[in-house]
């Protein structure tokens, strides 16, 4: 009887090691199947990302000039460590031509109308270099390179 006892105690043993490999090597036959995730918990996609405002609008800077939406041009200095230049630093070294000041802003929707900016202050001004490229220049004197909005 003892023996029996330890005979079916062994089978068990090597019957439940074999379920434990057939494990590891990838046959779950054996293990209970994990639940699918609710699709609120799955992530949202590329084009459902929040902007980072609560409102889903960019967090770009524009401005509408002469029938033309345009937005910051983060590229332009690249070779900046903050990827913006002084007013003054840049001035010194290229021709800069006044071409108007903000005259509205709407933070709540892009502008559609002549100098209206979206993400800008009222009175920050406009200008274009030698090679046509608009700037923005704030308030704190810092200069952002603008091109056309795609």
């Amino acid at each position: 009887m003892k023996r029996s006892f330890v005979l079916i105690f062994a089978l068990l043993l090597v019957l439940s090691g074999c379920t434990a490999a057939g494990a590891r090597s990838g046959d779950t036959s054996g293990l209970p199947v994990p639940a699918e995730p609710s699709p609120a918990a799955q992530a949202p996609s590329p084009a459902e990302t929040p902007t980072g405002r609560g409102d889903g609008l960019p967090e770009e800077t524009y401005v509408f000039w002469h029938g033309t939406l345009y937005v910051r041009d983060y590229l332009r200095f690249t070779g900046e460590e903050e990827r913006y230049v002084r007013f003054a630093d840049y001035s010194a070294l290229h021709l800069l031509t006044p071409v108007g000041e903000v005259r509205s802003v709407d933070d709540t929707a892009l502008p559609a109308e002549e100098l209206c900016a979206y993400m800008a202050q009222v009175g920050d001004r406009l200008y274009t270099d030698e090679n046509g490229v608009l700037y923005l220049r704030r308030a704190d004197d810092v200069l952002y390179a603008m091109q056309p909005a795609e």
